[in-house]
């Protein structure tokens, strides 16, 4: 398989990806161990740029890097259904019974994407009514307010993005990114 260059990197859920470099590193690693599991493993096609090498945001001017959405979502993912333990910032991310049982290229089932859809949409709607009922003149500068809200509508494209995801899956059993 070819390995994908950075200015083609698509956003996808890279949870079967965690899970199989996770079970071959014996079922606890750090981040950084698994972000690099996933680049030497030559059955998935991310490459060092794709997994490490920031961006340049065309709206706000900063430096991001658009895997460690799909990283982290893929994380909360699979602690929401089961397959890795609760986890604090800096510590080792380590795999439930059912994580290291599991087949990582079957993740997630139709019923685990379910899951995934519900709890997504959940999260949304609690997102937004919060957001609605905070007061802007409680806000302490204008910059503050632009930088939340380059936050917020990352969050929202992240956001749709899984679900788009998830809504291939379901349809075509395999994420379309494209």
């Amino acid at each position: 398989m070819s390995k994908l260059t950075h200015q083609n990197y698509k956003r996808q859920n890279v949870g079967g990806f965690v899970l199989k470099v996770l079970q071959s590193l014996g079922g606890s690693a750090p981040k950084q161990s698994i972000k690099e599991g996933i680049v030497e493993d030559e059955e998935i096609s991310l490459s060092y740029d794709d997994v490490f090498v920031p961006q340049k945001s065309k709206k706000s001017g900063k430096e991001y890097i658009p895997f460690n959405f799909d990283f982290n979502f893929a994380l909360k993912e699979l602690l929401l259904l089961g397959y890795i333990e609760e986890y604090n910032r800096n510590t080792d991310i380590v795999l439930t019974e059912k994580g290291r049982t599991c087949r990582w290229d079957t993740y997630p089932n139709p019923s685990e994407w379910d899951q995934i859809h519900a709890y997504w949409d959940a999260y949304a709607k609690k997102r937004k009514e919060a957001n609605s009922s905070e007061d802007p003149a409680s806000k302490s500068a204008g910059e503050d307010q632009e930088e939340e809200k380059d936050a917020i509508e990352q969050w929202k494209i992240d956001v749709l993005t899984q679900i788009k995801l998830s809504q291939s899956i379901r349809l075509y059993g395999h994420a379309c990114c494209g």
